[in-house]
């Protein structure tokens, strides 16, 4: 009996699925991109010139896509069902006034400035400076979270609410550095 399991072929993978659609509303000149998050998924990807993506190698689950171009940014669309070996076509994400933030990142027990921490949020991304400084623009409405990470921290997520057309100014984001064999 064990020897058949051992020689019994292994189970069935789920055949991947793919989501397409198109970016509208984006300015001549500008590329557009989007962020997929799903079942083990965040990605982003880039649109070609005529604002068409295929997200491909997508397991069965839900899915919420989000399109930012500059300051432009579309609501999120999903969840979008995908089923096993599923193309789900014609999806559309138009582009409007994106929200913004800015603020510092700050280590969180001796508040001083951390540096290069890339921060993540509504499928735009930025650097923090030498001073912990960024600005994220073109985020989708509505409340998101923001990931941040950066070398000796582990990773810091915030949920942040973001208005269409504003900015959001003096955001401080204090992440813990990590403590190897300290407990």
């Amino acid at each position: 009996a064990e020897l058949a399991q051992l020689m019994a072929p292994p189970p069935p993978r789920a055949t991947p699925g793919a989501l397409a659609g198109q970016v509208t509303g984006t300015p001549a000149g500008q590329i557009a991109s989007v962020s997929v998050e799903g079942p083990g998924t965040h990605t982003r990807l880039t649109c070609d010139a005529q604002g068409k993506f295929e997200l491909k190698e997508l397991v069965p689950g839900e899915y919420t896509l989000r399109a930012s171009a500059g300051d432009l940014a579309s609501e999120p669309l999903g969840p979008v069902p995908l089923g096993e070996g599923e193309k789900v076509e014609g999806l559309v994400l138009p582009l409007a006034a994106g929200g913004g933030i800015s603020g510092r990142v700050l280590d969180a027990m001796t508040r001083n400035p951390v540096q290069a921490a890339l921060l993540v949020a509504s499928g735009a991304q930025a650097t923090s400076d030498a001073d912990g400084r960024f600005e994220l623009k073109g985020l989708g409405p509505g409340e998101q979270p923001l990931r941040v990470v950066a070398k000796s921290y582990g990773e810091t997520v915030s949920n942040v609410i973001v208005t269409r057309g504003r900015k959001q100014t003096g955001a401080e984001i204090r992440s813990e550095e990590r403590r190897v064999g300290k407990e």
